[in-house]
């Protein structure tokens, strides 16, 4: 895949520059370790997915950190079951969500990290190509300025308006701060800290990520209402059976559906 995704590249200051990301990083699939950090809930879906998403990245100096508070969990019996080397399951004591991210960076190797939700879906070459944004451009964090977000109980698959998601974060570990005691929206508490203090990049490349809305989600209906609402068609599909379609020959967007009609995650990100 030729690439030419337009990045920002954001300073503490304000400063902005303007690039693209070079052509073909997907040559360049090592690098220094990036530990892949899931909080998980312990069930087997949807986090099986997002499992599966790390294990097919064309990046291959990766780790997968999931940690957890449950005991002997569906995960876990997974975790064995695939027998990874690269994926390590921890059982932690920690009461909020802040928490368990600050146990999972803890126990990262990787100089760099990568936020790895157990409820989301990444495209195979996410780490290849934020790391390669990291590499060109000298910032310490790379956030997607675009994502996709998925609302399957209402159909709906769109682009997400421009930001800098918090939960496409890869950063350098060394200026990552540590999360707030808080059950939600401590992601953006840290991206928001290290965009104050460091060069970020924001990265155009919605097919990275997608955001997956299932009814367990810390947020609750009024605040994806918002998002969708802001949300725009993706290019090229000209309704849901054809978005997903899509999506699905990157993501397994298709088994993550077929799983909602017999699982219902209860709680996270």
């Amino acid at each position: 895949m030729i690439s030419g995704w337009p990045m920002r590249i954001v300073h503490p200051d304000g400063m902005v520059r303007y690039g693209t990301l070079a052509s073909r990083p997907s040559a360049s699939t090592q690098g220094p370790l990036v530990s892949c950090l899931m909080v998980s809930r312990g069930d087997r879906f949807p986090a099986e997915h997002a499992i599966r998403c790390y294990r097919q990245q064309s990046y291959t100096n990766r780790e997968l950190v999931i940690v957890t508070t449950a005991k002997n969990s569906a995960v876990s019996a997974l975790v064995t079951e695939i027998a990874d080397p690269s994926i390590r399951y921890i059982e932690v004591t920690a009461p909020t969500l802040g928490e368990l991210r600050n146990a999972s960076v803890a126990h990262a190797r990787g100089s760099l990290i990568a936020h790895w939700d157990d409820d989301d879906l990444h495209h195979p070459e996410r780490l290849t190509h934020q790391i390669a944004a990291l590499t060109q451009t000298g910032a310490k964090a790379c956030f997607l300025e675009r994502i996709l977000l998925w609302w399957p109980a209402r159909r709906l698959l769109k682009t997400g308006h421009a930001r800098m998601w918090e939960g496409s974060m890869i950063a350098h570990r060394a200026i990552v701060p540590v999360y707030p005691a808080r059950p939600r929206e401590e992601d953006l508490f840290v991206a928001d800290a290290i965009a104050r203090l460091h060069p970020v990049t924001a990265l155009d490349w919605a097919e990275g990520y997608c955001y997956a809305v299932h009814g367990g989600n810390t947020n609750q209906a009024p605040h994806f209402a918002y998002l969708f609402g802001e949300a725009t068609a993706i290019e090229g599909a000209l309704d849901y059976e054809a978005a997903m379609a899509q999506i699905g020959g990157f993501m397994p967007i298709g088994a993550y559906a077929a799983g909602l009609d017999i699982s219902a995650p209860t709680r996270s990100g």
